[in-house]
């Protein structure tokens, strides 16, 4: 899917409502041994153990693989979050992620997920990547950016906003879902675009939900650049996504 170039800009009237990186590779039983609870505590400090949802084996669906092979179900994951709540840093023995419900700027995000990064790979060494995934969740409420009663087709692409953009039925819709999965560059790099109506209290709000990844292997030397990338591929979704209305109406200030 190629997205057009563009600049970089952020919002005054910022729309995430949770960004997510998450890191997968093969099984680190040292994890287990010796969890990072130093730095779990020192920036995330509400620390639990829990269990997370075990990675499936590669192309056996995951109920066939729990009922045939004993797949277990969930693996043994330590949780930790920031004091207010809005960080939490998840490790498994399979994958990492960090993950904000109080996203403010992408240098304060990638700052923290580099820092544990660099950690985990200087602990436990994993080999290679098995999985790298970006994800951002993006939900337009018109009511806080003064659009209340301004139609979806003014404010978001057709492709996007598909029947909602259309004259004949826009004032009937009440709910619409859109999934679609498409190949980004570089090679073996994809993305899943979730898209449709969600109800916040009384409100139909926008949802721009995607999830920038890879299939295969990724070199533990080549994530930093493909984390970087999905980045600013993620800038490039959202601004193909959006019309001018709703752009000036949250207010886009350029970044350096």
């Amino acid at each position: 899917m190629p997205l057009p170039k563009s600049e970089r800009f952020v919002y005054e009237k910022n729309t995430l409502a949770e960004v997510l990186i998450q890191l997968q590779f093969s099984p680190i039983t040292a994890i287990d041994a010796d969890p990072p609870t130093q730095l779990a505590r020192l920036d995330y400090p509400l620390y639990n153990v829990g269990t997370w949802p075990a990675r499936t084996p590669s192309g056996i669906p995951r109920g066939v693989a729990q009922d045939s092979i004993g797949s277990p179900q969930t693996v043994a994951a330590y949780i930790s979050k920031s004091q207010d709540e809005t960080w939490q840093f998840v490790i498994s023995r399979e994958m990492w992620e960090l993950k904000t419900s109080k996203y403010c700027n992408w240098e304060d995000f990638s700052s923290r997920a580099h820092k544990i990064q660099a950690i985990i790979e200087k602990n436990y060494n994993p080999p290679v990547y098995t999985r790298l995934s970006l994800h951002f969740s993006n939900i337009i409420r018109r009511s806080e950016i003064g659009l209340t009663k301004v139609p979806w087709s003014e404010l978001l692409i057709p492709q996007v906003g598909g029947q909602l953009c259309s004259n004949d039925l826009m004032d009937d819709i009440d709910g619409i879902q859109c999934s679609m999965h498409c190949k980004l560059e570089p090679a073996n790099c994809f993305l899943t675009l979730n898209t449709g109506l969600v109800l916040i209290g009384e409100e139909r709000c926008f949802l721009i939900d995607s999830d920038l990844h890879n299939h295969g292997q990724l070199e533990v030397a080549d994530a930093t650049k493909l984390f970087d990338d999905f980045h600013r591929q993620s800038d490039e979704l959202f601004q193909w996504c959006i019309l001018p209305r709703l752009r000036e109406a949250l207010q886009p200030i350029r970044a350096d």
